[in-house]
């Protein structure tokens, strides 16, 4: 992911004024999906927004939302600072990350994390953080589920990844831990329907022309590829709002920002929603071949994946 900090006295107003999320209770450690949309109210990309402090915040993902917002506090004069961290794929000469993330998930994590600390962890609501000491050596610990199951994603600086990695490992081997990563993170996303990366409704308001000229060619909205079955010529037809992607519930209207009317015009008359394709099991096992568990193939094993594809709504 690339992290980008916010910080200054205007800070606050910054991810407000540009997003459609509630920051009236956004408390320090806590951490929302940020949501960015267009004056349209399409949707610019989501991305992970955590408060760090009373005047700095932390927007990591994938850079789109991060272009957006900074570009547009830049644009409107916010006393504010911007500090970029790239992803380690595109981090110039392969230099070491800021943060380290490791992420324990499963049935046993709440043992695990016991094990690695030496007792339970902090009581942390849901997308709320806490800070703990493993050996010295400070983190959060971020209350985050990626499967469905309960446990955490530990971040801090990058010094002391090799040290948490290996303590993690060591004391997770007798309760059967597994290694995943990057292969592997993508299929929450298919089990949970998340859209991770929509197409940013960017390419056609005249408005946004000189916004357009400031992105890099070579970056996320030059370069993404328009995946799934469907095709259309108009790139607008791609374009979704926050309610196509079930984000409906995170959307307040108690503030000002930039899509603000949009939505609220939008508001119940979505033209798409999100189904579940289920595949039949006799299928699978037919492509598969016989004696594979339906229900244990995954992408990784080069079976079918079920995917969550988009429904057009018939008018009227």
């Amino acid at each position: 992911m690339y992290d980008m900090w916010i910080e200054g006295p205007d800070a606050p107003r910054v991810p407000a004024d540009h997003g459609a999320n509630n920051f009236e209770k956004f408390a320090i450690g806590q951490a929302k999906q940020y949501v960015p949309v267009t004056r349209s109210g399409n949707i610019v990309t989501d991305g992970i927004l955590a408060r760090e402090g009373e005047n700095k915040y932390l927007l990591s993902g994938v850079p789109a939302a991060q272009h957006w917002v900074q570009y547009h506090a830049e644009k409107g004069g916010y006393d504010v600072g911007f500090v970029t961290d790239p992803s380690s794929a595109f981090r110039p000469g392969g230099a070491d990350p800021k943060l380290l993330r490791y992420q324990i998930q499963g049935p046993l994590a709440a043992e695990l994390v016991e094990r690695a600390f030496g007792g339970p962890m902090p009581k942390t609501k849901f997308f709320h953080s806490s800070p703990v000491v493993l050996d010295g050596r400070p983190l959060r610990a971020l209350r985050h589920g990626m499967a469905g199951q309960a446990g955490f994603e530990f971040i801090g600086p990058w010094e002391h990844a090799a040290y948490v990695h290996e303590t993690f490992l060591k004391v997770g081997e007798p309760l059967g831990l597994i290694q995943v990563g990057a292969l592997a993170y993508t299929t929450p996303s298919v089990e949970s329907g998340w859209i991770p990366s929509p197409v940013p409704g960017i390419y056609t308001d005249p408005e946004l022309l000189e916004y357009r000229r400031h992105l890099p060619l070579f970056g996320i909205e030059g370069e993404r590829p328009l995946n799934g079955s469907f095709f259309s010529e108009d790139i607008e037809d791609y374009y979704v709002s926050p309610y196509e992607l079930g984000y409906g519930k995170m959307i307040s209207f108690n503030h000002d920002f930039v899509g603000r009317d949009a939505l609220a015009k939008a508001k119940g008359g979505t033209r798409r929603t999100k189904v579940t394709l289920v595949l039949d099991p006799d299928d699978v096992r037919t492509v598969v071949g016989e004696g594979q568990d339906p229900g244990r193939c995954s992408p990784l094993d080069g079976a079918p994946n079920a995917r969550t594809p988009w429904r057009r709504k018939r008018a009227g």
